[in-house]
């Protein structure tokens, strides 16, 4: 199981393969009355592993082309089943969780993450934000729909942008040198008043050129004066 953070994974399901067994085997294993088969399972399942030679369900006859093995732990075909929804797994693909097994749609139902987005579940790959899981492919910008798992992107009221698309359709414009106010690299602290933006770098007095970010200033008719050139007005 595995998920722009870190990737979750899925499981790698196992594939049984059929035991060609060279004589007859008998399947050793009983199951006490008044028990179930999982919990017959949980209580034995060590010694049962111990022989590699048995079912580890019923005392039958193994015969050719009616048992699978997985590590070295015999089975009928149609003993070895899901966990959870009982389905005979046979030789089909599973997942192995523990000393249960799972077909691939209860597990994917019982453990995998859902993604936030599209609420299906995430059965490989992924990505984590904020601690949420995504598909990659549906972690994407909201107006191009570029996949942004690790590329830089800017998240507005629970919508995500890639670089280009918020310095075109969302970021704000520098009141100084009129170009998008991105939040990347030069001119990444930003300076607002009265409702204007500047990057740092463009907040800086109109008649004397000083920067004034972190500084007293004089707000007049729309321009930004150090004190001293202020008094001069």
């Amino acid at each position: 199981m595995t998920p722009a953070s870190a990737v979750p994974s899925a499981f790698t399901p196992w594939p049984m393969r059929p035991l060609w067994p060279r004589t007859t085997r008998s399947c050793a294993t009983s199951v006490p009355r008044g028990r179930t088969p999982s919990s017959a399972r949980a209580a034995s399942s060590k010694s049962w592993q111990t022989t590699g030679e048995n079912c580890l369900w019923q005392q039958k006859e193994v015969k050719r082309d009616q048992n699978v093995e997985y590590k070295g732990t015999v089975w009928h075909k149609d003993c070895f089943t899901c966990s959870n929804c009982k389905q005979v797994i046979g030789t089909g693909s599973f997942f192995p969780k523990g000393e249960d097994f799972y077909c691939a749609t209860c597990h994917e139902a019982k453990f995998a993450k859902h993604c936030v987005k599209c609420n299906k579940a995430i059965t490989s790959g992924g990505i984590t934000y904020q601690d949420q899981p995504w598909h990659a492919e549906c972690f994407v910008c909201v107006t191009c729909s570029k996949k942004l798992a690790g590329q830089r992107f800017t998240a507005v009221e629970d919508q995500y942008y890639c670089v280009d698309c918020y310095k075109n359709f969302v970021a704000k414009k520098c009141a100084g040198c009129k170009n998008p106010i991105t939040g990347f690299g030069k001119g990444s602290s930003v300076v607002a008043y009265e409702g204007q933006s500047w990057h740092d770098y463009c907040f800086h007095c109109k008649k004397c050129s000083m920067n004034l970010a972190n500084k007293r200033f004089v707000f007049h008719q729309e321009q930004v004066y150090c004190p001293d050139c202020a008094k001069k007005l």
